[in-house]
Parts: C-alpha cells; structure tokens; sequence
C-alpha cells in the first residue's frame, strides 16, 4: 500500500459494516480521502483492527506510512 489504495477494490453491494486488519509488521494508516499524501487517517499498527459501520457509498483507503512498500492487510465486509 504505498499509495491510497481503496480496501477492498470494490465494496460489497449493500455493505452495512466493514472491518480492517493489519498483519504486515508495518504501521497502516486508513482514511475515507485518497487526495491528500500526507499523514491524514488513523493508525492501523500491526495486529490491529479497525471496524465501522459503514454503507458501501463510503470507501475505506489505506497506505503504509513509514518505508512504504505493501502490507497484509485483511479486509471484511458485512452486508
């Protein structure tokens, strides 16, 4: 995720909840806006978990903060 990258890549038609888990050894930072390249959005640090209830209109993005490169990031949605 050395980019915002959308988690999933397509919603869940309907989704009513989504959480995210964070099992790469990096620190994740999830935001709902992928147009600013600083440090917005929440901590996600390795073995976390973030969940919220949200419809699929709303998209959760994700990226690694320090020394980009990817992460193992888990993604489940409940619709």
């Amino acid at each position: 995720l050395p980019i915002w990258t959308a988690l999933p890549a397509s919603p869940l038609a309907d989704r009513n909840a989504i959480a995210v888990q964070n099992f790469s050894g990096k620190t994740v930072r999830i935001n709902y806006d992928n147009t600013t390249m600083n440090d917005d959005g929440m901590y996600l640090v390795n073995g976390g978990e973030r969940q919220y209830d949200l419809r699929d209109t709303i998209i959760v993005y994700g990226r690694v903060i320090a020394g980009g490169g990817s992460a193992d990031v888990w993604v489940e949605e409940l619709a």
